[in-house]
């Protein structure tokens, strides 16, 4: 067995109390090689930060820039455009409208032109011969005179029979108006029967 006691204060060259850890060449390359590529990933990290920055900056701006487009388009008011239409339009409206009540009235009232001539009851009786022992000469020029006056006003009114229902054979009518004396010379039974026959 060997004596400690003499050993303690000796020199023991395989110890490595007081002696500093050595480290291999190429663990100290490992170790630098990975702080290099810890660095430049930081540095990647950081350009990508910076670059992701950037575009947040420039998309906020260009949103606020359609924002403010888009309450500038809202709020603006085109006199020249805005107002034309709205103008157009209700004219458009109001013609309609017109158009509307003037077909309604065209259906329940439809205008003189559109119709069969009516015969007054003055003409009726102008043209209705009095009885032979009433019958006054002197009164068969008034009668002429008033039966001109009635068709010519309205001669421009009144629409053909032939307009509305077709060729009708008069000849029978016209032959018997003009066995009345007061109307065989002045051709006011041709004119008549002219406004239903003729165009």
């Amino acid at each position: 067995m060997a004596d400690t006691s003499t050993n303690k204060g000796m020199y023991n060259p395989h110890s490595n109390r007081g002696r500093r850890k050595q480290i291999s060449e190429a663990t100290t390359t490992r170790q630098q090689q990975l702080r290099n590529a810890q660095r430049a990933l930081r540095a990647r990290k950081q350009d990508y930060i910076l670059d992701l920055e950037e575009r947040i900056d420039d998309l906020i701006r260009e949103n606020k820039a359609l924002k403010k487009q888009v309450e500038r388009l809202s709020a603006r008011e085109t006199p020249c455009l805005n107002e034309n239409c709205t103008s157009q339009i209700q004219a458009l409206q109001q013609k309609l409208s017109e158009m509307e009540l003037l077909a309604r009235s065209a259906v329940l009232n439809p205008p003189i032109s559109m119709t069969v001539p009516i015969i007054s009851e003055r003409m009726v009786s102008l043209l209705t011969p009095p009885p032979v022992g009433l019958l006054n000469l002197n009164c068969d020029f008034v009668a002429d005179e008033s039966i001109v006056s009635i068709i010519d006003a309205n001669f421009s009114k009144w629409l053909s029979a032939e307009e509305c229902y077709g060729p009708i054979d008069v000849e029978p009518f016209k032959a018997k108006m003009k066995l009345i004396e007061s109307l065989k010379e002045a051709g006011i039974v041709d004119r008549l029967f002219a406004l239903f026959v003729v165009n």
